[in-house]
């Protein structure tokens, strides 16, 4: 198994050329605006503290339902993911524990595993404009900072279910003009590009292989880098791992390997 890994991280190498480079971001010191921060890697800029006290915290907050997702960060405004009295919403909270708002969307779609999933699963994430998120459901939308809808479609209507074993989990990625997801399941899988101001299709590429049972799903999130140049997106599933030029979502090739296992970026290759 460790030959066979090797093998294929130097296949990996040779397909990204100089390897992986920092995510695009706009990033304001202190801010989380994504799944795993701006730059894909867990990490963040700034002081915090090294330990957290549960028995007293600075301020606490209940939510109005139970959400999966990660929250981001931008500037004083913290946003999530949640459920609210039965549909799929997005809760702006201040740094000092105040509500902003909460915008409801959708009707939330029960989840697979009732104790521990959500039908808001995936993070939210920002670009310090607008705020995009998807749900369960099928829910795909953008609001801006004051909790108004900008667009809003619905993925499931247009493109069918998500056939998971479990619950949907990857969250967007988005660049200067794009708001990029990847939906890797059962049925027609595919990485798509839409306008981040709109909503409108920009580009969408088939991404189906044939796998053992359950290996088809996946539930990671993609990750956004410079290809020698080259704007490029990684998506891991499906028992491949592949890169995508984003503007023109030209396939840069695909590598066997494990699913469920969440990439991250190292200095000069994925790790995991």
């Amino acid at each position: 198994m460790a030959e066979l890994r090797l093998k294929v991280w130097a296949a990996v190498l040779m397909m990204l050329g100089t390897g992986l480079g920092a995510a695009p971001s706009s990033d304001v010191h202190g801010s989380w605006p994504a799944w795993r921060g701006s730059r894909a890697d867990g990490k963040a800029i700034g002081n915090f503290p090294s330990k957290l006290a549960p028995d007293s915290p600075k301020w606490k907050l209940p939510l109005p339902g139970k959400g999966g997702s990660t929250p981001i960060s931008w500037g004083d405004t913290i946003l999530l993911s949640t459920p609210s009295d039965g549909k799929n919403a997005v809760m702006s909270v201040s740094d000092a524990g105040g509500i902003n708002w909460i915008t409801t969307l959708g009707e939330e779609a029960p989840p697979r595993h009732r104790r521990l999933g959500s039908s808001c699963n995936s993070s939210p994430i920002t670009d310090g404009t607008h705020i995009f998120t998807y749900f369960k459901n099928g829910d795909f939308a953008a609001l801006n900072f004051d909790g108004k809808v900008i667009w809003q479609k619905n993925l499931v209507q247009e493109y069918g279910p998500e056939e998971l074993y479990w619950d949907q989990g990857s969250s967007p990625v988005v660049n200067d003009k794009h708001i990029i997801l990847a939906r890797v399941h059962g049925g027609e899988s595919w990485i798509a590009a839409f306008d981040k101001l709109t909503g409108t299709l920009a580009w969408k590429t088939a991404r189906n292989y044939k796998t053992p049972a359950e290996n088809d799903n996946g539930y990671t999130t993609p990750i956004l880098y410079d290809d020698a140049g080259v704007p490029s997106v990684l998506v891991w599933g499906a028992d491949h791992l592949t890169s995508y030029d984003v503007g023109m979502a030209v396939s840069a090739g695909g590598v066997a390997d494990l699913i469920r296992m969440e990439p991250i970026t190292g200095p000069q290759f994925p790790v995991q």
